[in-house]
């Protein structure tokens, strides 16, 4: 009995959560692939950031070669941990608290059945 309350009180509390501010990999790949087609364009990198506020940034000569000359192996540095080496193990190592909770959740879900 005290394990299902416990258990409870566990599904209770991430029902409470607020909602994650996170990127889904797609987004990570996506600035990814905006960066590479910024600097093919002009070799600069250019940011909008609103209201008529405009950053240009000229990115050092080896850095914007390294990223056109290798654009496969820098797009999957965009997603990185969180995805290699495979999506567990990586969010695992990256948001080790959500792992912890999860994990938690699990332990006491066994207890409350076993």
């Amino acid at each position: 009995m005290n394990g299902i309350i416990k258990s409870l009180i566990g599904l209770s509390l991430l029902g409470l959560s607020v909602p994650a501010e996170a990127f889904k990999l797609e987004t990570h790949m996506w600035v990814g692939q905006e960066v590479i087609n910024d600097l093919e364009d002009d070799g600069l990198l250019s940011f909008d950031l609103g209201k008529d506020n405009n950053i240009t940034i000229e990115p050092p000569y080896d850095v914007k070669e390294a990223i056109l000359n290798n654009k496969s192996t820098y797009l999957m540095g965009t997603i990185g941990p969180d995805a290699v080496p495979d999506i567990v193990t990586g969010q695992m190592i990256v948001h080790p608290v959500v792992y912890l909770v999860v994990r938690k959740l699990i332990v006491l879900g066994t207890l409350a059945n076993g």
